[in-house]
């Protein structure tokens, strides 16, 4: 399913609104706050469609959802056709994909999902490079919503726009924007009822199915430089980043054997992973690739959706950078990894 490609590692946005009377606009701190802490506090059933918009086409997921607080969620997928029936359990940071016509479950820890609607992994960093702000009200599906802006700190464009319950402050709709003013996605829900106790079958895992552990990840590290050191070759980092960008994480992973060291950066919208291995290029069939130069060196940048990346070796090393800015800031950071 494309929900689970390599798009789904950078969940980066941007919105670009108008700037006038932003001063008068009121300081929506709080209210973002809320909105984070809300799947936590409420629970809910519904059906939430996704929608990302790209230069080949347009992808639409639709998907039934029952959350009941803090952390169970069960998501039951009605389009796209590839998908219909598949059906997902969230247990806390452990995801349950049932496959019943080949009698198993898949289970993935520690993954990186893009279909939350909030971002909530730092938020510091978020407030540091961007400021909520409110930009009115207005009702979705009966419900009262404070509609909240997040505004970039250096440039005065605003990266996302939510719909929150004015209630609740659960996320009703959110949409995200290019740079360049382009949409790039939303995501909202079709119906929406709160649910004050789901019982608890609905999140049980058949036990009549055989269990197969994905690719399991460790949870990433703060301590970059320790994940680095334990990778049997030289990984390397980027001395450009775009403005408000700082490492967060690192992960070594081993998928199929391969080591692999995994970067994220972040300005607490939006994402950018570096991937390196030292021992094979990423895969980009299935997508439309075109070449491009980084200093010296030839690279393939591919795009799905709204999120771009950027492939190429050197040295025997792998490289790749997947995130949603433009070529032209990915052949930036690219072209400042040593050596």
């Amino acid at each position: 399913m494309q929900r689970r490609n390599l798009a789904a590692i950078a969940a980066a946005t941007a919105l670009l609104l108008p700037g006038a009377g932003l001063a008068a606009q009121r300081d929506a701190s709080p209210l973002l706050r809320a909105a984070l802490q809300a799947p936590h506090t409420v629970s809910y059933v519904g059906e939430i469609e996704s929608i990302r918009f790209g230069a080949h086409g347009t992808q639409a997921t639709l998907f039934r959802v029952e959350h009941r607080a803090p952390d169970l969620t069960h998501r039951w997928y009605i389009v796209p056709q590839s998908a219909f029936g598949e059906t997902e359990i969230e247990r806390g940071d452990t995801t349950y994909v049932l496959d019943p016509q080949h009698h198993r479950v898949l289970v993935e820890r520690n993954r990186a999902l893009d279909d939350r609607i909030v971002i909530a992994d730092n938020l510091g960093l978020m407030l540091r490079n961007y400021r909520p702000v409110q930009q009115g009200t207005g009702h979705i599906l009966g419900f009262p919503v404070d509609i909240v802006a997040l505004v970039n700190n250096y440039t005065g464009n605003t990266m996302m726009r939510l719909w929150l319950d004015a209630r609740s402050h659960l996320v009703i709709e959110r949409k995200v924007y290019g740079d360049d003013g382009a949409l790039l996605g939303e995501q909202r829900f079709e119906n929406l009822a709160y649910a004050k106790d789901i019982p608890m079958p609905v999140f049980a895992i058949p036990s009549d199915l055989k269990r197969v552990d994905r690719t399991v990840h460790r949870r990433p590290s703060n301590d970059i430089a320790a994940v680095l050191r334990s990778l049997p070759f030289k990984a390397e980092r980027p001395h450009y980043l775009p403005e408000g960008f700082i490492a967060v994480a690192a992960d070594r992973t081993n998928d199929d054997g391969i080591a692999q060291a995994h970067l994220l950066y972040s300005d607490g919208i939006r994402m950018i992973s570096l991937f390196e291995n030292a021992s094979a290029s990423l895969d980009l069939d299935g997508l439309h690739v075109r070449t491009l130069r980084v200093g010296p060196l030839s690279a393939k940048l591919a795009s799905s959706g709204s999120t771009s990346l950027l492939s190429w070796s050197k040295n025997g090393i792998h490289y790749a950078l997947v995130g949603s800015l433009d070529s032209v800031e990915l052949t930036k950071i690219a072209a400042s990894i040593a050596p």
